[in-house]
């Protein structure tokens, strides 16, 4: 999924929470229903009136700020930082 969002293709994914997640909430492509073969009709539906040029850079977008190995290893480092500082902060 996260190989798809780095190319910019547009994702018409089931609503599970890390596809949730992947989605940004849902507001990167189109989430449908697992086992809901309707609303995985409306969804593609959906996906294919959007402005796919526009989608696709918005998945790209998010992909380098949020899910690419630069963007995890920042999350990472930032979460690490916290506890050191909550610690420190603790012995006192």
């Amino acid at each position: 999924m996260s190989e798809a969002l780095s190319c910019g293709s547009v994702p018409i994914i089931t609503d599970i929470p890390s596809f949730r997640m992947m989605t940004n909430n849902g507001l990167l492509g189109v989430l449908w229903q697992p086992g809901n073969k309707n609303s995985f009709a409306t969804a593609a539906i959906s996906a294919i009136s959007k402005s796919l040029e526009n989608e696709g850079a918005a998945c790209i977008d998010f992909f380098r700020k949020t899910l690419s190995f630069d963007a995890i290893a920042r999350a990472a480092a930032q979460h690490y930082q916290d506890v050191i500082e909550d610690r420190i902060r603790n012995t006192r």
